[in-house]
């Protein structure tokens, strides 16, 4: 239960990889000889068998952090569908907990508002996916210091009540022609950010407790700096077109060892399919009453500073509070959206 948003603006196929600290990072501007470039995708191949084990168990229910870009992929379902059919049988749920403008460093909330560990348990999630650091990477003095005590900070946060993470490292910012702005200056605050990224989770990977805790990296810098998608991946630089959003999803689906269903994903006929399409719908539509349910327009009535104000209690008797009562009334619906879900899901036929 959370404000509604102000309106954001919008926000190939690659393999995401788990890059041992000591790898360097591709450059953004030498082009590489072919031969070397060769080695390179052996190198890939071979990140990639380590994060090839499942990310994802029966029953998961999957809690994403980040900002606006975060905020965009959940408007658009097209990562949630696809993580959907690639665990067809498991129930997988999915709760978007990102929020426009959020960054490691900043989650501003109105009074009152549930805190990260609160909303995560109230969502019973099991696991949290964590992207963050695209416009940390815009500040001109980016503070790879404090970026990397601010993510540790949100870490610990997460492993309070959760055994498996997920941090994805953001694209790279796309070349655009003026009069769209250039953010590619940024791309390499990004490759800092990915190094930071890879360096806080070796760090938080030992549990001296000896309960599970398992963190996967999914660099999406790297995967789309050695092979950008074929199509344009944002409309201004940074923030998605929906076949960017494909080529995410494929790159995801890659990094689940399911490349039949990545080739699928970043193709714009998979989607056309009629029961793909359905269960895209049916997802977009959970996504929405989801967002309605905890970001609801007018926090302030429903639990910040106006509770007591006369649009806030029920007219016939002031000690009766309607609001509260109104938005339980969400959670049968996502319950219905979520079975709709896994029913469509369920009749989807993929073959090899």
């Amino acid at each position: 239960m959370l404000p509604k948003d102000r309106d954001c603006s919008p926000a190939a196929r690659s393999v995401p990889i788990v890059r041992p600290k000591t790898m360097r990072r591709p450059s953004l501007h030498r082009p590489r000889p072919s031969a070397f470039h060769a080695a390179a995708v052996l190198c890939l191949a071979s990140c990639f068998s380590s994060i090839a084990a499942p990310l994802f168990r029966t029953n998961d229910v999957i809690a994403f952090l980040g900002g606006a870009s975060v905020v965009a992929a959940d408007r658009a379902g097209i990562l949630e569908t696809t993580l959907t059919l690639a665990h067809p049988g498991h129930h997988l749920r999915f709760r978007c907990l990102a929020w426009e403008g959020d960054t490691v460093l900043s989650q501003p909330r109105e009074l009152n508002f549930p805190g990260l560990t609160n909303l995560l348990d109230r969502c019973q999630a099991t696991v949290v996916c964590l992207e963050f650091g695209a416009s940390e990477a815009l500040e001109p003095h980016f503070d790879e210091t404090a970026f990397k005590a601010g993510y540790r900070g949100l870490l610990s946060q997460c492993f309070s009540r959760v055994s498996r993470v997920i941090v994805v490292i953001p694209p790279p910012f796309e070349p655009k022609s003026p009069p769209l702005p250039n953010y590619t200056h940024a791309n390499a605050n990004l490759a800092r950010v990915a190094d930071a990224i890879h360096d806080v989770a070796q760090v938080s990977r030992p549990n001296p407790s000896g309960m599970e805790r398992m963190v996967t990296v999914i660099d999406l810098h790297a995967a789309f700096t050695r092979q950008p998608p074929a199509s344009p991946w944002t409309h201004d630089g940074r923030d998605l077109t929906t076949s960017g959003h494909r080529a995410v999803a494929a790159a995801w689906t890659q990094a689940l060892n399911s490349p039949s269903l990545a080739d699928r994903a970043g193709s714009s006929d998979f989607w056309k399919r009629s029961d793909i399409a359905e269960l895209h719908a049916a997802v977009r539509g959970k996504n929405r009453l989801w967002f309605d349910s905890w970001r609801p327009m007018n926090w302030a009535f429903l639990a910040g500073d106006r509770t007591d104000q006369q649009a806030s209690r029920d007219h016939r008797d002031r000690n009766i509070r309607w609001f509260p009562a109104e938005m339980e009334q969400f959670k049968p619906l996502l319950t219905e959206a979520d079975i709709r879900i896994e029913s469509l899901a369920a009749q989807i036929r993929l073959l090899p």
